[in-house]
């Protein structure tokens, strides 16, 4: 005799279908993905930040140029207005000692403008770091910014995996009980054709038993005496008829 079982197959349930396609489709499209959107920004930022290097120049200070511009226009008038005071004590006549005093007036104001030097270096200076803070501020916040990017994208993913986890589980749930149905059907199958199989066993068992013992009482009856020819033959009679009904083969 050959056991038969159904197969198992979970995709013949629909709400298996519709809980692993639910799964699927979320897996393949909703994962989230990371845009950096501050990488460069940084770096530019940085770079700047490191080849900054202080140095002073005069000529390129726009606030030092105006004000040489300016005491250069002091020192013309100082010395023109030097040179007219000495023309007037000398009777309106040039004299070396007029030039002096006017070149001395304008050498003068030169002068106070070199002594501005160290104050237009340390407002450049204080200006070169104003910029430098101003850029470590700036590369602060676009760290930040990116930090919170970042933050983002990892909650998303979190969630994202939480969510795939719990429609993996309900698919996962699914099958199990799924096989853990079939596993109980199928089982209590084959008991009861291992049930079946055995009773037949049993019933062609007892047949031939049964043929076996009646095919021995009927050669008994055959030695007998003569005397009881007549009544053994009746004997014989129900014996033929006992055997025709125990050979009466069961339905296989």
């Amino acid at each position: 005799m050959a056991f038969y079982y159904t197969p198992f197959s979970p995709y013949s349930n629909q709400a298996y279908v519709d809980a692993l396609n639910a799964r699927n489709n979320f897996a393949n499209s909703a994962k989230p993905t990371y845009t950096d959107s501050y990488s460069d920004a940084l770096k530019n930022i940085a770079n700047t930040i490191s080849n900054r290097r202080f140095s002073y120049d005069p000529t390129a200070d726009p606030m030092y140029k105006a004000v040489k511009e300016l005491y250069i226009k002091y020192g013309k008038q100082a010395s023109k207005d030097t040179l007219g005071q000495a023309s007037d004590l000398t009777g309106g006549y040039a004299s070396s000692y007029g030039q002096n005093v006017a070149t001395q007036a304008y050498q003068n104001w030169l002068s106070k403008l070199q002594e501005q030097l160290p104050a237009f270096k340390t407002g450049a200076l204080d200006t070169y770091n104003a910029e430098g803070d101003r850029l470590s501020a700036q590369y602060n916040m676009t760290r930040d910014a990116a930090d919170d990017e970042y933050r983002k994208y990892a909650d998303d993913l979190g969630n994202y995996w939480k969510q795939l986890n719990y429609l993996t589980d309900a698919a996962n749930n699914l099958y199990d009980n799924l096989y853990k149905t079939w596993n109980a059907e199928q089982t209590l199958s084959l008991k009861q054709q291992q049930a079946e199989w055995d009773a037949k066993q049993d019933e062609i068992n007892n047949y031939y038993k049964a043929l076996a013992a009646s095919r021995t009482g009927t050669s008994r009856s055959s030695g007998s005496s003569s005397g009881s020819k007549s009544s053994s033959k009746k004997d014989e009679q129900k014996v033929t008829a006992q055997q025709i009904t125990i050979a009466k083969p069961p339905k296989r």
